[in-house]
């Protein structure tokens, strides 16, 4: 299963993870240029929150979720609001 589909499906999320969750897949091409900090920033979060968020989907930690999450856009993408998003 993609990641990104990972993320549409899950449900067991504490009220920041799906913060989290909402901010990737409602902006996923800022994402491939954020650090932890900065993500974590943007979701008033922690960068300490942002990688235990990594790891409830099987990821060392941001960098390997990023990884995932870009390589999944280049597939392509759809938003929640239908517009697709596709990464070069």
């Amino acid at each position: 299963m993609s990641l990104l589909q990972e993320l549409r499906e899950a449900h067991a999320l504490t009220e920041r993870e799906i913060e989290l969750r909402d901010y990737l897949l409602n902006h996923p091409e800022q994402v491939q240029r954020m650090s932890c900090r900065q993500l974590g920033e943007a979701t008033y979060t922690s960068a300490a929150t942002v990688t235990r968020f990594c790891k409830k989907f099987d990821c060392a930690g941001w960098p390997d979720f990023k990884l995932r999450f870009v390589s999944d856009l280049k597939c392509g993408f759809q938003r929640e609001d239908g517009e697709a998003v596709r990464l070069s």
